[in-house]
């Protein structure tokens, strides 16, 4: 439809100009038509990009809100907490805790 619609532009434009010279009233009016085609074309085009750029806002928000939030890596004392917390609970002996320390710490055995 765009295409057509510069076609039809340029043919006004013309026919305008060429009768502005032999028959003036008519190639001004001629001359309007071209410039209403020429302002609805441009505002068109305009609403058409403001719209394919909501459109790419749109879809950018959209893969920001599905991608998962990053979280960030748990410090070596937060581990080691949670670690005296299972052992206090007895979910972990002494062994197993000295060896998931050991695991934490970088300690070779």
């Amino acid at each position: 439809m765009g295409e057509f619609v510069k076609i039809i532009g340029a043919v006004a434009w013309l026919l305008g100009i060429l009768f502005f010279f032999v028959f003036p009233p008519v190639g001004i009016v001629m001359l309007l038509v071209a410039l209403i085609i020429t302002i609805g074309s441009a505002v068109s085009r305009t609403r058409s990009q403001r719209h394919d750029e909501m459109l790419q806002a749109m879809r950018v928000s959209e893969k920001q809100s599905q991608t998962p939030p990053v979280t960030s890596p748990k410090s070596t004392a937060d581990e080691l907490a949670k670690l005296v917390e299972l052992r206090d609970q007895g979910f972990l002996t002494d062994s197993e805790f000295e060896a998931a320390k050991k695991k934490y710490l970088g300690e070779r055995s």
